[in-house]
């Protein structure tokens, strides 16, 4: 039996409105943004006095599969799941150093630690440069955030340091807990290299 065009008319708004619903209860959740450091972190402040020693912090160079907006979880040994939903406020490579910069600043409180990204005419100079290589952000969601990460200070006269720093940090909430824990085995990371740094 053939529909009548009275007939379609009159079931046509009725799928249209179904279609809405369909549509307004498989809507894409909000993408959720994360640091690695506070917003009072974001530049690094010089000390009250004059500065003992001046550190620039390049940027840090991260395995392939982490240098991507998205978190990477790790779910096994040997599986990672890229979190469309959950990403970095900035790139990593730079939100680590940014990181990484903010912690020395605050353990070395007669240094002038620099971001590279944020250098300026008066940074110019500096006594030692910080070479970090992340090699490991292992986020287990529920569990514990993992860095591992080797680094290099170079002195004026090609004398060098190298350390390698590995930090466990339980993180038994969601993502921001997640990115906390991070920001908090970062800070780990930092405590080494002052460590080397002091006289």
């Amino acid at each position: 039996m053939k529909a009548t065009a009275p007939a379609v008319a009159a079931i046509f708004p009725a799928l249209l409105a179904a279609a809405t619903l369909v549509a307004a209860c498989v809507r894409t959740p909000p993408v959720r943004y994360y640091t690695l450091a506070d917003d009072s972190d974001a530049r690094v402040q010089p000390p009250d006095g004059p500065a003992r020693l001046r550190v620039r912090v390049a940027a840090a160079s991260v395995p392939e599969a982490l240098d991507r907006p998205e978190m990477v979880l790790r779910l096994s040994p040997n599986e990672l799941a890229i979190d469309d939903g959950h990403r970095w406020a900035e790139p990593l490579p730079s939100a680590v150093a940014r990181a990484i910069a903010a912690g020395l600043a605050g353990a070395l409180s007669d240094a002038r630690v620099v971001f590279a990204d944020d250098l300026t005419g008066e940074d110019s100079g500096t006594d030692v440069e910080l070479i970090l290589a992340l090699r490991r952000l292992d986020l287990a969601l529920g569990r514990e955030a993992t860095v591992d990460a080797t680094w290099i200070l170079r002195f004026p006269g090609g004398r060098a340091k190298t350390g390698r720093s590995i930090a466990r940090v339980p993180a038994a909430g969601g993502h921001d807990a997640l990115a906390g824990a991070s920001a908090t085995a970062l800070l780990s990371v930092s405590a080494d290299i002052a460590r080397a740094l002091r006289p």
